[in-house]
């Protein structure tokens, strides 16, 4: 196993995040994050401090909105309506998934397209779908930075990807089929029948499953690359931090076969973060010409 680090690509995107934030500065703008959190769900949790931390550390403003499980989804509404509406908040991300008692529709049919950071309100689906989009959806953007930054080939290739959701899946399956990367692309969800033996045609495999440790040697062909989206935390009373965070792929199982793999932690969720600062930094200057 060999592993393909996010970290090298993260460092790239923040050199340009820090001269976004300082052309802004010029014109006066500080730009601002606003996360809004439904609920406990733990790897959300772990996401969004990270957010946190890192717009701590570039001095670009941040705003946490947490909103209980139990409450209704007026509630939810309301902030999203509240921040759209406040000119000192320039890009806004709910964090998926919501509680099993919230419509994603809340958030994806309310949420201002100007605002929109990780590009799920309808009218931003049909741009980067038609290829004439202002966010790429973050996720996805931070598979195709590495993908790019490694020089991994997708033209040609067979890209089988694990999920179906709204902000990984669907648009990573999208964007790598349009003319620019030109990947045969398999989408595979959880009605899939034999899995492995579609998996083991991948030259690159994407994980966004949210299943830990479900991705075995058993799912790969020799020399692939696996990108892990997942983000799962284990409970363990007995780690200093009483938890800690996983992947889709089982490290026990891949450390001694042929592939590439983005870790987990230290993959692809670095690079999402930072792509996250960059498209609210696009939407703060969107919001200029408004």
């Amino acid at each position: 196993m060999r592993e393909v680090l996010g970290n090298i690509v993260r460092s790239k995107i923040l050199n340009i995040v820090q001269q976004d934030i300082n052309d802004l500065a010029d014109l006066g703008i500080k730009a601002k994050l606003a996360v809004v959190i439904v609920g406990n769900d733990p790897s959300s949790k772990v996401y969004v401090r990270s957010i946190e931390k890192l717009c701590l550390k570039m001095n670009l403003l941040f705003s946490l909105h947490q909103i209980d499980a139990s409450t209704k989804e007026i509630e939810l509404f309301n902030s999203i309506k509240t921040l759209n509406n406040d000119k000192s908040v320039h890009g806004i991300l709910c964090q998926f998934p919501l509680p099993i008692n919230f419509k994603n529709e809340i958030v994806t049919e309310n949420i201002s397209p100007f605002k929109d950071v990780d590009s799920i309100s309808p009218a931003n689906i049909a741009k980067w779908a038609t290829g004439k989009y202002s966010f790429i959806p973050c996720t996805p953007y931070a598979v195709l930075e590495i993908l790019g930054h490694y020089n991994i080939q997708t033209s040609g290739k067979e890209i089988i990807i694990l999920g179906r959701s709204h902000t990984v899946g669907r648009p990573l399956s999208i964007l790598l089929s349009n003319p620019t990367f030109n990947a045969t692309v398999t989408l595979c969800h959880s009605k899939s029948e034999n899995l492995q033996a579609i998996t083991r045609r991948a030259d690159i495999l994407i994980s966004a499953i949210g299943k830990a440790n479900f991705v075995t040697e058993s799912f790969l062909k020799k020399d692939c690359t696996i990108i892990d989206v997942g983000i799962n935390y284990i409970e363990d009373n007995t780690h200093p931090q009483k938890g800690y965070v996983v992947g889709d792929v089982d490290l026990s199982s891949v450390k001694d076969f042929p592939c590439n793999l983005t870790p987990v932690p230290g993959g692809v969720g670095p690079v999402t973060i930072s792509t996250l600062l960059l498209n609210t930094l696009k939407a703060a200057r969107l919001q200029l010409t408004r």
